[in-house]
């Protein structure tokens, strides 16, 4: 016991900041470790002593708890990783263990998700910066959502859209599919890759909800659109413009949430 005290004396000495775990080969062998198996220089490590290193990474593209979740058990599945714990509202993850970065980053990559390492000011400054360029991004989409789903909104309510049974009607219906569905190509792709990405990894999150709601209300709307007599009459209405109001609000709330986050 007093040899293992000395041993973990000396590896504290090496840095407070990592976490040593001692596999020693002596004591898997069945004997007992002497002084030559330790180095007393600083810069240098123990024979048979895994380090485990502090990684953090910036991880986008989270926008749920079940994403937390799908990224902490991609990383806690490298190996050599002993614990992995993701900040959702950070977008930030800490690993520790004795793991190449690449490796995590090809982990969140394989999950769904984007990762980078963070290693001091300029890391921090980049995705900082990052950050408020998809900000803005969001923002636009979110505009570019709003101009086209809301008139179309006012005038349903006003009840001056055509017949979606009329030969004229059923014309205009396609030219304002047409625009919805470029509206949610541009405004929500990232959704629809996102699910897309979920699914390949047979999981599913916010944005697979999301895709899956915009994308069947497109698609019940052009079916009606394209063969109006397949639905009773009172069923014959299209829903362009709520699938991209959905979309334009939500992008609306995830840039105020990063602005609230700072």
């Amino acid at each position: 016991m007093s040899k293992i005290c000395v041993i973990y004396r000396r590896v504290h000495a090496l840095g407070s900041n990592r976490i040593i775990v001692a596999l020693f080969i002596g004591l898997k062998n069945g004997r007992r470790p002497g002084h030559s198996q330790l180095s007393t220089t600083p810069g240098t490590l123990l024979r048979g002593v895994a380090v485990m290193n502090t990684i953090r990474l910036s991880i986008s593209g989270l926008s749920c708890a079940g994403c937390v979740a799908s990224v902490e058990n991609a990383l806690n599945k490298v190996k050599g990783v002993v614990s992995a714990t993701v900040n959702f509202a950070e977008h930030t993850a800490i690993v520790e263990g004795n793991v190449a970065a690449t490796d995590l980053v090809d982990a969140v990559f394989d999950s769904g998700y984007q990762a980078a390492e963070l290693k001091g000011r300029e890391d921090e400054a980049e995705k900082e910066a990052a950050e408020m360029d998809y900000f803005r991004r969001l923002l636009k989409k979110a505009a570019v959502a709003a101009i086209v789903g809301f008139p179309q909104f006012f005038l349903g309510m006003a009840g001056l859209l055509p017949n979606i049974a009329d030969d004229t009607g059923r014309l205009i219906w396609l030219v304002i599919g047409f625009r919805a569905i470029v509206v949610l190509v541009y405004s929500g792709g990232h959704f629809f890759s996102g699910a897309w990405k979920a699914f390949r990894v047979h999981n599913a999150n916010m944005d697979t909800l999301i895709a899956m709601g915009t994308g069947s209300a497109w698609l019940y709307s052009m079916v009606i659109t394209v063969f109006p007599a397949t639905v009773p009459s009172l069923a014959r209405h299209a829903y362009f413009e709520a699938a991209v109001i959905i979309i334009g609000l939500i992008n609306f709330g995830s840039a105020l949430e990063m602005r609230a986050r700072g």
